[in-house]
């Protein structure tokens, strides 16, 4: 029995793996990525937990207390922070950072870090005190429109940092799926660059409009809603793992996974 795994898009899998998915198609048996469809699903975060947004975050992540500690911790011209490692390997990169300039051109401070600018922004738990400072995150995915195709750039980068982030890559449906209602934004509502960057200017100028992108924050959600839990690519690989010693158990019947299908964009 195969399966395929994968937490990259299907994209960037051919382009830097100069892969055919239509060459695998029938050789696997199951997939196991971070689409909801998958066999065993994968996600960068999973839903349905109890114990909050943030798996093995010991502060607190709701209430007005915590809503106001993010707030005071905006200043100065600390307007947004871009990291990216990919600037010309997939086309989407190459949109996304001419995106990024052109938002800059017309008046966005942006502070871009990350492999593609030569400086690298700090890591793991220095990552977050840097980030607090800023009010919003450029989540622009390598990958435009692949399904479910959402990384740690809208969960630790953005909502773990305190950030609100500014999404761009995944359909607005994928988004709303899984995120915190009125807790993004979303760049593909604007019709022009110059109306995502005046809104960006209005809020960071306009604290009591800014606020109200962190009102998922002000109450703990219940079991019974549905909850983001981070993980670690570890943790990801172990429940993963889980899942597929569970299917084996049940006997579930093998599949033949046509990648035409399944992966196509």
């Amino acid at each position: 029995m195969f399966t395929f795994y994968s937490t990259e898009s299907p994209y960037a899998v051919i382009t830097l793996r100069n892969l055919s998915f239509l060459d695998m198609s029938f050789y696997f048996n199951w997939t196991m990525t971070y689409r909801r469809d998958s066999d065993i699903y994968m996600p960068f975060v999973e839903l349905n937990r109890p114990n909050g947004v943030f798996n093995g975050v010991t502060f607190p992540q709701y209430g007005d207390q915590v809503v106001n500690h993010i707030i005071r911790r905006k200043g100065g011209n600390y307007t947004a922070l871009w990291m990216a490692g990919n600037c010309h390997i997939t086309t989407s990169a190459v949109h996304r950072k001419y995106l990024i300039y052109r938002l800059e051109s017309l008046g966005l401070t942006i502070e871009k870090y990350g492999e593609c600018f030569r400086q690298n922004a700090p890591r793991n738990e220095e990552y977050y005190p840097f980030a607090a400072k800023y009010k919003f995150y450029m989540a622009f995915e390598n990958a435009e429109h692949c399904r479910d195709y959402i990384t740690e750039k809208l969960w630790s980068n953005s909502y773990e940092a305190g950030l609100v982030p500014v999404v761009w890559g995944p359909t607005r449906a994928d988004i709303e799926a899984i995120a915190p209602k009125d807790s993004f934004i979303y760049v593909n509502d604007f019709k022009r660059p110059t109306d995502l960057v005046n809104y960006l200017n209005y809020l960071d100028q306009n604290p009591l409009e800014y606020r109200k992108y962190f009102n998922w924050r002000l109450q703990q959600p219940t079991p019974a809603e549905y909850m983001m839990v981070e993980h670690g690519a570890h943790y990801q690989r172990d429940v993963g793992m889980c899942k597929m010693c569970r299917l084996l158990w049940e006997k579930r019947r093998y599949n033949n996974v046509n990648f035409s299908r399944a992966f196509h964009f």
